[in-house]
């Protein structure tokens, strides 16, 4: 009876600061997966890469899974050392370890894994964890998107999204100047 007090009574003082972090870390990995898209449509376009995701596609399920794991086992283990950094006191050290090992995990991981997807989810045992997994990460957004924090984050990502597009509209506007320029310039 006392041992289910305490347990409610932690579950209630820590749902705040996990919900905060929960909220962070999804609007997080939104904001750097919709700046990505196009980069990743762009990637995808290229031959080299259709042939290698087609080559992908063609493995068998265990290969599919090795393929994916390696980069996996390799890619996770820093975010856990920079969250370490952080609780350390190495704030800055542990955040940007955290935010190039999110990179890279988004752009080889979350790659491997949409490319595989199909033959990893043949594996028993890796589609019964992977649909834990998806309980966990949906149940954890339910209570985010319940958040001040979560809609305070979210009005945030808009913002930064428009600055975005604002940034690249005028990036391409002066690219374009600087290619009228030069041309000017040799056809002179």
């Amino acid at each position: 009876m006392l041992r289910t007090r305490i347990n409610r009574a932690l579950g209630w003082i820590l749902r705040g600061p996990i919900a905060i972090v929960v909220a962070l870390y999804f609007l997080f990995d939104d904001l750097v997966l919709g700046t990505l898209r196009p980069f990743f449509r762009w990637l995808a376009s290229l031959r080299i890469i259709a042939r290698i995701e087609q080559a992908l596609r063609g493995l068998s399920p265990t290969v599919s899974l090795l393929v994916f794991a390696v980069p996996f086992a390799i890619l996770e283990p820093p975010k856990l050392v920079a969250i370490y950094l952080m609780a350390v006191g190495h704030v800055r050290t542990g955040t940007i370890l955290l935010i190039s090992a999110h990179l890279a995990s988004i752009i080889f991981v979350e790659r491997l894994f949409h490319v595989t997807r199909d033959k990893l989810l043949t594996i028993g045992w890796f589609a019964a964890a992977h649909g834990w997994v998806v309980a966990v990460r949906d149940r954890a957004l339910i209570v985010a998107r319940r958040t001040a924090v979560w809609r305070a984050a979210v009005r945030l990502s808009g913002i930064v999204h428009q600055a975005a597009r604002a940034a690249v509209k005028n990036a391409k506007r002066s690219i374009e100047w600087v290619r009228q320029v030069v041309k000017e310039y040799w056809s002179l």
